[in-house]
């Protein structure tokens, strides 16, 4: 059986002021999968436009951004017409539980810490992608 252009184009968003991270973690996934399409963004604002523009499969959130923080993006995400299927793993370099329940309350998929493994974010995404090849499968 062979995994149809559907799994290979998986759009994913990588959301996080930390330009050296947001390299790292997309020369990561283009590692593991080149087919998959990557944008990144440093700052709410500009999450929100390539969310609206491209419409990714998986969001890489930070909480802790400029402007915009990634709980409202994540609350606008959730809030979209597509957003009830976009897979969101939120990521934060903050030690407050609290986090954690809100960001998911909000419709994150998954919460990691900082500093994250990126291994750990490679199988999240990997996940997501089985599960996008299952969705559009059946």
């Amino acid at each position: 059986i062979s995994v149809g252009s559907e799994a290979e184009s998986l759009r994913i968003l990588i959301v996080d002021d930390e330009k050296n991270f947001t390299e790292l973690i997309r020369d990561i996934l283009l590692l593991d999968n080149p087919e998959y399409e990557i944008e990144i963004a440093h700052d709410g604002f500009r999450a929100g436009l390539l969310y609206a523009n491209n419409k990714p499969d998986v969001v890489l959130l930070d909480l802790m951004l400029p402007g915009v923080d990634g709980f409202e993006v994540c609350r606008q995400i959730k809030q979209s017409n597509s957003g009830g299927k976009t897979v969101i793993i939120a990521i934060t370099g903050l030690d407050d539980p609290t986090h954690k329940e809100r960001i998911m309350t909000l419709g994150a998929s998954h919460f990691l810490q900082k500093p994250a493994d990126t291994s750990v974010i490679r199988d999240l995404v990997r996940q997501a992608t089985a599960a996008r090849v299952a969705d559009t499968s059946s």
